[in-house]
């Protein structure tokens, strides 16, 4: 039985750095039933920072995953640095006008190049308080990673249909699984993965944030194979920890230090998220992910936040019903299945129930619009088909006035042809209007370009707090790195706000803080990334863009 009915069935495959894991639902009426699934660790360097260095293992595990699946349609998702995901103001319109229009649109929001990212939006319903206006997630993915991810699953054998986003398939297990918890307050979705950390803040069930951070469980291992000069697998038994690997002190005190390094990161972007809000307020955490259950790290996290920690059940509302499905094994489990659960609810047809987000970054052929431009055509040509059987029986029945009729058409033809040299006389004019417009803007583009540098510097020094140094900068077409130290971590965070709220700074990103020493004094050395762009330069293209729909 398939998830949603005939060739609609799904099998979701989640490609993690240590792991892979699949699952199989099913559903009838609202309830969802598990009747496959399965998980298999990758060897040590198969996925390196996102980069998959052994695609002949990865199709292999794949491979016997889904062997014992009924369908070949898969859903598979992505994350990281190169997706990018924007929640935007627009005016009220149709899904069919937001696809005509937001490739336009989504140019001033995403720093890669259109012509290289998949696109696809959601509408959130009811976001908005004014009915004129509606929220709407925008989200990019560099084109390369979703090819990769398709290739590896067309070498496996598998049909992919959808491209979903880590932190939304993670929403959508907690839609399925906590609909009591899905309209009451804000909730921050945290899943741990292995090198990946996915958060998604939900307000009374609408997403208001999400950001990827670039660290996770792994930190865990790499402390352990520091601190004790073990290897890879020696780390890892360690930090589960059973009767072979019994944990000592010395692996407690590492994994805690391990452990609120990490919640520090994670507590960073909360604050970011809330100094950003206008509610200012967590009210629980729900975490999920292959390091969810890491000792110490749970109570590192509220330590560090003083929010209500919970750890996630993705099958909490889903029915045990497969014959290779064992609860005892699923239980002990169960935290890492949290994004393959959220894919599972997802139809090959990339629909979804409810307020669940069904974005897909699938390549697409055709636009929802484009498909009924072609079926109204198909309703023409059965139209234009019935006209040319009726004029062909009027020919016959009335053949005296074939002459007449001859004239008449040679006269419109003359006409058609009148006004084709008119249209491409027009069509050349458009033509050199838009040049020059062109010539016209890449000047003015110039000009206001001449102050870049100069007032990077500016809005750097002004928003930089009094306990905060900068100690290195780097620009690249727009990307700027910057390196410093401050003298504890709030200051960091008020430098991000800082920016974050001047008009010349967007895309910040925390990569990385550190405790380090200089000359006795305990310092925390970060280092962060963020887009530089030119106020003017925006103002400038929505003008044009409002000019050209006039």
């Amino acid at each position: 039985m398939g998830l949603f009915g005939n060739n609609k069935d799904v099998v979701a495959v989640d490609i993690g750095s240590n792991s892979i894991k699949m699952v199989q639902l099913t559903k009838n009426g609202s309830q969802y039933s598990l009747v496959r699934w399965g998980v298999e660790k990758l060897a040590a360097e198969t996925i390196v920072d996102g980069s998959i260095m052994n695609t002949g293992e990865v199709i292999d595990v794949i491979k016997r995953l889904t062997a014992s699946a009924s369908t070949k349609n898969v859903v598979v998702s992505v994350s990281g640095n190169a997706v990018i995901i924007k929640r935007i103001t627009l005016q009220a319109m149709s899904m069919d006008e937001l696809e005509e229009q937001i490739k336009w649109e989504a140019e001033q929001y995403i720093p890669f190049d259109i012509n290289d990212v998949n696109i696809d939006v959601h509408i959130l319903e009811g976001a908005h308080p004014d009915p004129s206006q509606m929220d709407v997630l925008l989200v990019a993915a560099r084109r390369d990673l979703v090819n990769e991810n398709l290739s590896l699953l067309q070498q496996a054998g598998l049909t992919p249909s959808v491209v979903d986003v880590d932190a939304f398939a993670v929403a959508n297990m907690f839609k399925v699984n906590y609909p009591e918890l899905n309209e009451m307050g804000t909730i921050a979705l945290v899943n741990v993965g292995h090198n990946t950390v996915n958060i998604h803040v939900l307000r009374d069930g609408i997403s208001v944030f999400t950001r990827d951070l670039s660290s996770g469980g792994g930190a865990f291992t790499e402390e352990l194979q520091r601190a004790l000069t073990i290897s890879n697998e020696e780390a890892e038994k360690l930090k589960v920890g059973d009767d072979d690997n019994p944990m000592t002190l010395e692996v407690e005190q590492i994994l805690a230090s391990a452990a609120d390094a990490l919640a520090n990161e994670i507590r960073s972007t909360l604050d970011f998220y809330l100094s950003t809000s206008m509610d200012g307020v967590i009210d629980r955490i729900l975490l999920s992910g292959g390091a969810a259950r890491t000792p110490r790290f749970s109570q590192a996290l509220y330590n560090q936040t003083r929010i209500s920690v919970e750890e996630v059940d993705p099958f909490r509302n889903i029915m045990i019903d497969g014959p290779d499905v064992t609860t005892d094994v699923l239980d002990d489990m169960a935290p890492q299945f949290a994004i393959a659960v959220g894919l599972g609810v997802r139809a090959s047809d990339g629909m979804v129930d409810g307020d669940e987000i069904g974005v897909n970054l699938f390549p697409k052929r055709y636009s929802r619009r484009q498909q009924a431009i072609l079926a109204e055509l198909q309703s023409v040509g059965v139209v234009l088909l019935a006209v040319v059987l009726v004029c062909a029986a009027i020919h016959i029945g009335f053949g005296m006035q074939v002459d007449k009729v001859r004239s008449v058409n040679n006269t419109l033809q003359s006409k058609i042809e009148e006004n084709k040299k008119t249209v491409n006389q027009v069509k050349t004019l458009e033509k050199e209007k838009k040049l020059l417009q062109e010539k016209l803007n890449a000047i003015e583009d110039l000009k206001l370009k001449k102050v870049g540098p100069v007032r990077l510097l500016d809005e750097l020094a002004i928003n930089c707090p009094d306990k905060l140094q900068l100690t290195s900068l780097s620009e690249t077409g727009g990307k700027v790195k910057l390196t410093g130290v401050a003298a504890s971590s709030p200051d960091i965070s008020t430098f991000m706000r800082n920016i974050e709220q001047s008009d010349f700074f967007d895309m910040i990103v925390l990569h990385t803080i550190e405790q380090v020493e200089q000359d006795g004094i305990k310092l925390k050395e970060f280092s962060i990334t963020t887009d530089f762009v030119v106020p003017g330069l925006a103002e400038k293209k929505e003008e044009e863009k409002k000019g050209g729909k006039r």
